[in-house]
C-alpha cells in the first residue's frame, strides 16, 4: 500500500518497482486511485504492459466495496507476486479504513504501507516555511506521515549535499521510531533496497490507527481544485507534439504567475507511438524536456491531471488562458474531447476500524 502527497513520486517508484521486479520474472499489480476518472498514471503505468485497475472519482476509503472487487479481481486474474495500491495523494487514515478492514475481512497476505514524502517539501514543512500550503492541508501531509510503516524521502537526487545532510538529520529528529529510507527512484540500487525493506518489514498485529480529525481532513481535500481533461492537437506541418508540451509549460507558468499553489500537474503525451509523462509539483522549479518524444507529429492527444490549491472556477480559468496564448501561436486545430473541474468529495470511509 502506497500513499504520500501529491507529487511526491509514488507513480514513479511503483513504475520502476514494477520493471525491477519484471527482469527478476515476478508478477506484478497495480491498482491506482483518483477523485476524478482519467487517470495519466494508469496510462503511463500500463503502458509498460503491466496489470493495473482503477478506482476512480473517490478514494479507496470511500469506495471500498469497489477497491476490495478489484483487489480479488486483479488477484485471481493475474496471481501477482507484488501487488501496489497506490492511494489518492489527499489521501490519509489508510490503516484504519483500507489494511484494517481487508485483514478483518479474510485477506491474507501481508499489507505494508509506505508512505512517499518529497523531500524539499518535507523540510519547508517541518521547518515552518511552507506558506504555499494553508494549514489544513498541511495537517492532511503530517498525518500520512504518521501512519506509515515505511517513511521514503524521496527524490533526494534533486538535493545539494549540503541540503541532504540538512534533511537527514530532520527526519532523525523529527521521526525517530520510523523505518526511514532516503531515495532516488531512478537509481535502481534505491529501488533494490526499497523493495528488499518491504519484503521483510515485519508487518505489527497491533498496528495503530490514526488518531485523526474528519473535519480538518476534510477542509484540506477541499482546499483543493482538480482538472482532467483530454486536448487533441492536429497539425499539416508536424508540430502537434511540440504544441502540446508548449502547453504543459504555458499552464505551468500560469498557475505560478496566479500564484497558486501546486499540488501536481501531470500530463501524458501520446503522439499514437510513443507516451511521455510529465509532471510538475508543488516546489518544482525546473521545466522538464521533452526528449523522449518525437517532435514530429500530425496528430498528438495531451491527457492533463492537475491539482491545485485554488477554486474549481480560478483553476479552469488558468487553463483557458494558457489555451487562448497557445491558440495564437500554433498553426494547426486544438480540439477539447473531454473536461471535468471540480473538487473532491468529503472523505466518508465505508470502513474505519
Amino acid at each position: 500500500m502506497i500513499g504520500g502527497f501529491l507529487g511526491s513520486g509514488k507513480s514513479t517508484a511503483i513504475y520502476q518497482a514494477c520493471n525491477h521486479y519484471l527482469q527478476q520474472h515476478k508478477k506484478v499489480g497495480v491498482i491506482t486511485n483518483d477523485q476524478g476518472s482519467v487517470l495519466v498514471d494508469s496510462g503511463f503505468i500500463s503502458n509498460g504492459g503491466i496489470a493495473t485497475a482503477e478506482i476512480l472519482n473517490g478514494c479507496f476509503c470511500c469506495k471500498f466495496n469497489e477497491f476490495e472487487t478489484e483487489l480479488k479481481k486483479i488477484i485471481d486474474e493475474e496471481s501477482p507476486d507484488f501487488l501496489f495500491a497506490e492511494a489518492v495523494g489527499s489521501c490519509a487514515d489508510l490503516v484504519a479504513t483500507i489494511a484494517k478492514p481487508l485483514i478483518a475481512r479474510g485477506f491474507q497476505p501481508d499489507i505494508v504501507f509506505a508512505v512517499f514524502v518529497d523531500a524539499s517539501l518535507l523540510s519547508s514543512m517541518v521547518e515552518g516555511n511552507a506558506s504555499f500550503l494553508n494549514e489544513d492541508v498541511r495537517y492532511l501531509f503530517r498525518k500520512q506521515i504518521e501512519e506509515a510503516d515505511i517513511l521514503v524521502i524521496s527524490k533526494m537526487d534533486l538535493l545539494e549535499k549540503e541540503q541532504r545532510e540538512i534533511i537527514e538529520a530532520l527526519v532523525e529528529t523529527e521521526y525517530p521510531n520510523k523505518k526511514v529510507l532516503f531515495q532516488n527512484s531512478y537509481d535502481d540500487s534505491n529501488i533494490s533496497s526499497w523493495l528488499f525493506v518491504m519484503e521483510n518489514f515485519n508487518v505489527s498485529s497491533e498496528r495503530s490507527s490514526l488518531e485523526i480529525d474528519y473535519e480538518i481532513y476534510a477542509r484540506g481535500e477541499l482546499s483543493l481544485a482538480w482538472l482532467d481533461e483530454t486536448i487533441l492537437f492536429t497539425s499539416t506541418d508536424g508540430t502537434a507534439t511540440t504544441a502540446a508540451f508548449a502547453l504543459t509549460q504555458l499552464i505551468y507558468k500560469q498557475v505560478l504567475l496566479a500564484g497558486y499553489p501546486v499540488g501536481h500537474l501531470k500530463f501524458l503525451v501520446d503522439d499514437g507511438k510513443t507516451k511521455a509523462k510529465i509532471s510538475y509539483t508543488t516546489i518544482n522549479r525546473r521545466l522538464p524536456s521533452m526528449e523522449l518524444m518525437d517532435d514530429f507529429s500530425d496528430s498528438t492527444s495531451l491527457l492533463v491531471n492537475a491539482r491545485i490549491q485554488a477554486s474549481p472556477e480560478d483553476l479552469d480559468s488558468v487553463i483557458r488562458t494558457a489555451l487562448e496564448v497557445l491558440n495564437t501561436n500554433f498553426s494547426g486545430s486544438i480540439k477539447i474531447l473531454q473536461s471535468a473541474c471540480f473538487k473532491p468529495g468529503i472523505p466518508v470511509p465505508v470502513w474505519r476500524l
